[in-house]
């Protein structure tokens, strides 16, 4: 998962399971640290969720929304 000039948000909610986890919202924007976990395994991202609260869901759970870009000529 590319994280270049593009916002991640949760596609859907997500309720954390254990310690390792965190609990995201669908629509709430989260910032990947990972896009896999500590083996190498893509299925799960460590994201950096709402509050700073980092943790890991399921990466299919997340979906990439492009960066909009301001008119040319405007700022």
């Amino acid at each position: 998962m590319c994280m270049n000039a593009e916002s991640v948000i949760a596609a859907y909610d997500f309720t954390a399971r254990g310690n390792h986890e965190v609990s995201v919202r669908a629509g709430e924007p989260v910032r990947v640290l990972e896009a896999h976990d500590k083996r190498g395994n893509p299925e799960w991202s460590l994201v950096e969720a709402r509050g700073g609260q980092r943790g890991y869901v399921p990466s299919n759970y997340l979906t990439i929304m492009p960066m909009r870009t301001a008119p040319t000529g405007t700022f």
